[in-house]
């Protein structure tokens, strides 16, 4: 790290404070995404890495099904314990975000053979105003 005391930048700017090195600031980077990473959130959804819309989908649903779900449940029965009663969190309006996916993984199940209602509850369906196939 060098210090700069008033250079000018290509756009006119005057920089004062430390100058890093490429290496440094390559390293930050990197710590970057391990710091998220440790928490469970894909450097995908912190805008940290590039990909496409399928990939941040995908880094989407880790994410809710993964750390938020734990977490959900984590105050769940935090929450139960302290006002002595059960408490429910839900995360139903988060998760229709991958309704699609859910959808051919509910369909996957039972061409498979699974039992619908068995399919239903992997798949995170509720059953309720269940029409379909019928």
């Amino acid at each position: 790290m060098h210090l700069s005391a008033g250079t000018t930048n290509n756009s006119g700017h005057l920089n004062i404070g430390p100058r890093f090195e490429h290496g440094v600031i390559e390293a930050s980077g990197a710590l970057d995404k391990k710091i998220v990473a440790a928490f469970g959130i894909s450097p995908l959804l912190a805008g940290l890495s590039d990909g496409d819309g399928a990939a941040r989908r995908e880094a989407y649903r880790q994410f809710l099904h993964g750390p938020l779900a734990a977490l959900a449940g984590i105050v769940e029965a935090e929450a139960s314990a302290k006002f002595g009663m059960a408490v429910t969190v839900s995360l139903d309006g988060i998760f229709a975000a991958n309704v699609q996916g859910r959808g051919r993984a509910f369909k996957s199940l039972v061409d498979g053979g699974m039992d619908r209602a068995d399919a239903m509850h992997i798949c995170g369906f509720s059953g309720e105003n269940d029409n379909a196939g019928t």
